[in-house]
């Protein structure tokens, strides 16, 4: 893909130059090219991305103006559309011919739509570059086709803020590592709208999680943190009795979050037999949404 050179004001690489493999999305259990989605993701499951480029070096040089001695780089641009969090991974110096790029992404910094792309950009100009040629350091020379994947599953509607409970005020200031807060039972409501996860930035082990999120700590701390939302989702949408959650509900909303969650943990059992054991057996149905989230491999 070309950018535009009126709309730079410097020269840029022919098309052609650079040519863009396919991107491979991962977890820890498979490996997908190019998804439409990643099935089953949950916050606590880290994503790897990749892709590699083709790059005639020399000819992107001689079109954009620029000497043999001109650094170029490129690197991965991310950016998810729940959390609207956004960065550039794995930047390194372009050689000539193959470039491959991989980077993993922390599952917490994930959520709903991740978008991908390549960047390639000026580091250096050299001695003597072509006073058309781009001259700042991080000049934009290239951008690949961009490439969007839906990180799928309840998890990726969650809306997960972290503050201070102490300076909040958030479940009274206490020494709690989370706070789940359901704004509505109105089934119908969107799900992220009505409901908000609050992680405590005042506790170590919440600290922990957010400046080291791919450690076997933070992961069973996310599992216990998604079992607990499970858990409460899935009451608040039992308390509106079977013969309301039994109606069809849009994903995006609290009673598809709710029948989703129903459906995978209780896949052979209806929803009025999974609100008889919620009322006769709570144990047993509350077992059953531990292994939903693998609570039982702690």
């Amino acid at each position: 893909m070309r950018t535009d050179t009126a709309s730079f004001g410097y020269l840029l690489p022919h098309d052609g130059r650079l040519k863009q493999g396919s991107w491979i999305v991962a977890t820890d259990d498979v490996e997908l090219h190019e998804p439409e989605a990643v099935p089953d993701w949950s916050y606590h499951v880290p994503i790897r991305v990749g892709v590699d480029i083709e790059v005639d070096l020399r000819g992107l040089r001689s079109d954009c103006g620029l000497p043999a001695d001109a650094v170029v780089r490129g690197g991965i641009a991310w950016h998810s559309d729940h959390t609207n969090l956004r960065g550039l991974l794995c930047v390194k110096t372009l050689i000539d011919g193959q470039n491959e790029f991989s980077e993993t992404l922390p599952g917490p910094d994930l959520g709903g739509r991740l978008h991908l792309g390549v960047q390639v950009l000026l580091a250096s100009a050299g001695a003597q570059a072509d006073p058309l040629a781009p001259q700042r350091p991080g000049s934009l020379l290239w951008t690949g086709e961009p490439f969007i994947t839906e990180l799928d599953g309840y998890a990726s509607r969650l809306r997960v803020l972290p503050l201070d409970f102490a300076s909040a005020g958030v479940a009274g200031g206490r020494r709690a590592l989370w706070h789940v807060q359901l704004s509505t039972t109105e089934l119908a409501a969107s799900s992220a709208g009505s409901l908000t996860v609050h992680l405590n930035t005042g506790h170590p082990r919440v600290a922990e999680l957010l400046d080291s999120p791919g450690t076997p700590a933070a992961a069973d701390l996310m599992r216990m943190i998604q079992t607990d939302v499970t858990r409460q989702v899935a009451q608040a949408g039992l308390r509106q009795g079977s013969s309301e959650l039994g109606l069809r509900f849009e994903a995006e909303t609290l009673g598809g979050m709710v029948q989703r969650v129903l459906d995978r943990a209780f896949p052979s059992m209806s929803v009025g037999e999974v609100e008889t054991l919620w009322l006769n057996d709570p144990g047993e149905w509350e077992a059953q949404l531990q292994v939903l989230w693998g609570v039982e491999d702690e």
